[in-house]
C-alpha cells in the first residue's frame, strides 16, 4: 500500500537559518504539522497503534478553526466549526469518547426550491465521492459555473435569492465564482457510505449539518484530544510553525523551524521523521434576501441549558469584501442594524459581541471552507482529493476521517497493521 505524504512549504520573506552540527535534534516515529482535528486525530490513532509523534502547531493553541470564545457573562460561543449533525459519524463518535455531549436546539424547517433541490440531489447520486473528476458529464458540469446553472433553472426572482443565501452560506463565495461540478461533488459529499449526500443535509437544520451542537463548545474535542496525546507520551508543540521540509536520500524526512518567528536567534530545531502528515431550543433564525442587508444568514447559538441568548450571524463573501476596510465598531454597527430589522430594538443592545475575523488569521487565511472555480477539479481534482476525506469535506467529521484514514496508511506503512 503506497502511503500518501504530503509536502506543504511556506515561503517567507526572510532567509531561514542554516543547519549546523550543533542544532537540536529529535527523532521520532512520524512529524504531524497541525494540531486541529485532523492531525489530532490521526496522532491519537498513531500513539494507539504503539507509534511515537510529534504534533507541530502554529498557533498558541489547538483547534485550528474549531475555536471557543468567552462572553462578558461566562458563557462559552463558538466563532469557528460548530454544528454537526447527520451522518457525521466520525466527530460524532469522538465527541462521545470524551463524554462531550451534543444537544439539539432546533424547531422549524428552512424553506426549499424543491425542483431545483431535487435536480441537484439527483445529480449528486451519479457523483463518485473518491474521483468526481470522473463523471461522464465532467467536463461540461466544471467548464461552467453555479451561477450559469441558476439562471436556467432557478430562475424566479424568490428561488434564485434563496439559493444565493446558501451558496455565500456553505462556501462564503457568490454562485458565479463556484464550479458546478464542484456544488454538484460538495452536495455528494454530505453523507456517508451508506446515505448519500443531499442538499438538504448541508442546509436544514433538523436532519442536517447544522442539527446540534456540543455541550460546552467545540473546540472542547481538539483540547481533550490533545490531553489525552499529551497523556500517552505524544507531544504537541505550540507556537511552532513549521518553516521548512527536506527529504533525505533515505527517506528519512528532516523538519526545521526557528524556535520563534522572524527571530534573530540562527538556531535552528531539528525534527528526523520517517513520515510527515500535514493536517495542516430557544430557536430562532433568519435567512434574508433583502441585498440591503449584510447579515443573510443567522443561528440561534444559546447554550443547552437557555441561561443566556445568543445570536450567529455569518457575513460572507460581497457582503465582507464590501466590509474589508472597516473597524471593528462600524462592523458591529452594521450587524445590530440588521439585527434590530430581524428581532426588534432589543437587539441594538446586546451584552457582548464577538466578531471574527477568519480572512486574517495567519494560519487560515479565510473560511468556512475551500472552493473551486470552474476547470481545476478536472484537471487537478486527484492531487486535491488526495490528502482530505471522501465525506463531508470542509467539516469537523471530514477533518476526523482524513486524520483517521492517514494513521492507518502510516501504521500499515511502519509494520504496525
Amino acid at each position: 500500500m503506497n502511503v500518501r505524504i504530503l509536502w506543504h512549504v511556506s515561503v517567507l520573506a526572510t532567509t531561514l537559518p542554516s543547519l549546523t552540527s550543533s542544532s537540536p535534534v529529535q527523532n521520532v516515529d512520524v512529524a504531524i504539522l497541525g494540531a486541529r482535528l485532523s492531525g489530532s486525530s490521526a496522532a491519537g490513532d498513531l500513539i494507539k497503534g504503539g507509534v511515537s509523534d510529534a504534533v507541530f502547531e502554529a498557533r498558541n493553541r489547538v483547534g485550528g478553526r474549531v475555536l471557543n470564545m468567552e462572553l462578558p457573562n461566562g458563557g462559552v460561543q463558538e466563532v469557528g466549526a460548530q454544528y454537526v449533525g447527520s451522518t457525521q459519524d466520525r466527530v460524532i463518535a469522538l465527541a462521545r469518547s470524551q463524554n462531550l455531549q451534543n444537544f439539539r436546539y432546533w424547531k422549524r424547517h428552512i424553506l426549499q426550491a424543491a425542483n431545483a433541490i431535487a435536480a441537484l440531489n439527483g445529480m449528486a447520486r451519479t457523483i463518485n465521492v473518491e474521483s468526481p473528476w470522473t463523471h461522464p458529464n465532467a467536463s461540461e458540469w466544471d467548464s461552467q459555473t453555479f451561477s450559469t446553472w441558476l439562471d436556467q433553472n432557478a430562475y424566479l426572482p424568490a428561488t434564485r435569492a434563496l439559493f444565493d443565501v446558501t451558496s455565500t452560506s456553505l462556501f462564503s463565495a457568490q454562485p458565479e465564482e463556484l464550479s458546478f461540478l464542484y456544488v454538484i461533488a460538495y452536495i455528494a459529499a454530505a453523507g456517508n457510505a451508506t446515505d448519500p449526500g443531499t442538499l438538504e443535509r448541508l442546509i436544514v437544520v433538523p436532519g442536517g449539518a447544522q442539527e446540534s451542537r456540543i455541550n460546552g463548545g467545540t473546540q472542547l474535542i481538539a483540547i481533550q484530544l490533545a490531553d489525552r496525546i499529551e497523556f500517552h507520551k505524544g507531544s504537541i508543540k505550540l507556537n511552532t510553525p513549521i518553516r521548512r521540509i527536506v527529504k533525505s536520500a533515505k527517506a528519512v524526512t528532516y523538519l526545521t523551524y526557528p524556535y520563534t518567528l522572524f527571530s534573530d536567534d540562527p538556531k535552528t530545531l531539528v525534527i528526523n521523521a520517517k513520515h510527515a502528515v500535514h493536517a495542516t431550543n430557544l430557536t430562532v433564525q433568519v435567512i434574508s434576501v433583502d441585498n440591503s442587508t449584510i447579515i443573510r444568514a443567522t443561528f440561534d447559538n444559546s447554550p443547552a441549558d437557555a441561561s443566556y441568548g445568543a445570536l450567529m450571524a455569518f457575513i460572507e463573501a460581497d457582503e465582507m469584501r464590501r466590509l474589508d476596510s472597516q473597524t471593528e465598531e462600524q462592523v458591529q454597527a452594521e450587524v445590530l442594524g440588521d439585527f434590530v430589522k430581524y428581532f426588534g430594538s432589543q437587539a441594538a443592545n446586546p451584552t457582548g459581541f464577538i466578531l471574527q475575523r477568519w480572512d486574517l488569521e495567519e494560519w487560515s487565511c479565510g473560511a468556512p471552507v475551500a472552493f473551486a472555480p470552474p476547470a481545476v477539479l478536472t484537471k487537478y481534482g486527484e492531487a486535491l482529493r488526495t490528502p482530505t476525506s471522501d465525506f463531508w469535506v470542509g467539516y469537523m467529521d471530514g477533518a476526523v476521517r482524513s486524520g483517521e484514514r492517514v494513521a492507518k496508511e502510516v501504521l500499515v506503512a511502519l509494520g504496525k497493521v
